[in-house]
């Protein structure tokens, strides 16, 4: 069954917004300039999805059907073009594209994909970059059921990670002190000035690198001292709160705020706008920190929180993993939640900064 609306667009432009309900499938719609287009294409989604009923759900040229066919699919989706990291999303998808574009989808399976993952692992890159490429084709697969495929996606695929311990030795952050924190912020600020508060403001949040450079001036609140972290992974703000490294961050951004740009680290467009600034910035650091990235700052707030005495619910909380069932259970910690560990943690700060 199909309805039709007609609206204007904010030029004045009238378009027709076509809408397909058939049961057992979910809700479809598109814009057209005139209503027999906008006719012609439900009526054509109609025999489609009956179609695709009859036959169980799959679509009769199934058999036919290439992975090329389906990444062009999902990456046409206009959900998936919605999302923040859709040029991300096109590139993993697009390596296997440029590898098993031609095969078909019914002969693909556990041994091709396998095959490609040590592929990748043989160029040299980690554990969790390949998995990212995996990973990303299994959304694609399961997206594609079971209109382009019917198999499930093989399991025991996905390559095992270092573990947390050996990835902190490994970045130099596992015996880090007040002091190499210091040391840090120095050889920062002495780059440049956004650089040293941007790090200041990752150590003092345990915030992501790309969530914290998305955060605004409506987002801090330096009364309660917290801040809203908009998580790539939750899609939803959640207010953390900020340590004294965090807080000195604020209040020295503040002084120089963009005319236009609400963000608050405008200095840096994205993530690669600091690859060569941390680069320089790393070279003066002592040798055990020679590795450390800008990530590694989240890692630094959570040793320090732990090592503070910080529950997990409260380390959870504030690195923002919402999904975790422990923290779904506790849920009376609120946002924002400042624990002993948070004022611990700070009056070391304050002491290390008198002397």
């Amino acid at each position: 069954m199909a309805n039709f609306q007609d609206y204007r667009t904010n030029d004045g432009k009238k378009r027709i917004l076509a809408v397909v309900r058939i049961k057992g499938f979910k809700r479809t719609a598109r814009a057209f300039d005139s209503l027999r287009d906008a006719k012609d294409w439900a009526s054509a989604t109609e025999k489609e999805l009956r179609g695709l009923r009859d036959r169980g759900g799959a679509r009769a040229d199934i058999t036919t059907l290439t992975v090329e066919d389906l990444a062009k699919a999902y990456l046409a989706d206009p959900k998936v073009k919605q999302r923040r990291s859709f040029d991300s999303i096109e590139q993993l998808v697009a390596a296997w594209v440029d590898e098993y574009g031609t095969a078909k989808l019914r002969g693909f399976g556990y041994l091709q994909i396998v095959a490609f993952r040590d592929k990748l692992l043989g160029t040299g890159l980690s554990p969790a970059r390949v998995n990212r490429y995996v990973s990303q084709m299994r959304r694609c697969w399961n997206w594609g059921a079971p209109h382009f495929v019917q198999a499930p996606w093989p399991q025991k695929i996905m390559l095992e990670e270092p573990k947390p311990e050996a990835i902190n030795e490994h970045y130099g952050t596992a015996q880090a002190t007040l002091e190499d924190v210091k040391t840090v912020i120095a050889a920062s600020d002495a780059i440049s000035e956004p650089l040293g508060n941007l790090v200041r403001f990752l150590i003092g949040t345990g915030a992501r690198l790309s969530d914290a450079l998305a955060v605004t001036w409506k987002d801090v609140d330096s009364n309660a001292g917290t801040v809203a972290i908009r998580g790539q992974k939750s899609q939803r703000p959640q207010r953390v709160a900020m340590l004294a490294p965090a807080i000195e961050a604020i209040k020295r951004t503040g002084k120089v705020k963009h005319i236009s740009n609400a963000r608050v680290f405008w200095q840096f467009e994205d993530r690669n706008a600091l690859h060569w600034p941390w680069i320089c910035a790393r070279k003066t650091l002592p040798e055990a920190l020679r590795k450390l990235r800008l990530h590694d700052c989240r890692h630094l707030c959570a040793s320090f929180l732990a090592a503070a005495g910080a529950s997990h619910v409260e380390l959870a909380a504030q690195l923002g993993h919402s999904t975790l069932t422990m923290v779904k259970r506790y849920s009376h910690l609120a946002a924002g939640h400042r624990g002993a560990a948070h004022d611990k943690l700070d009056a070391a700060f304050a002491a290390s900064a008198k002397k």
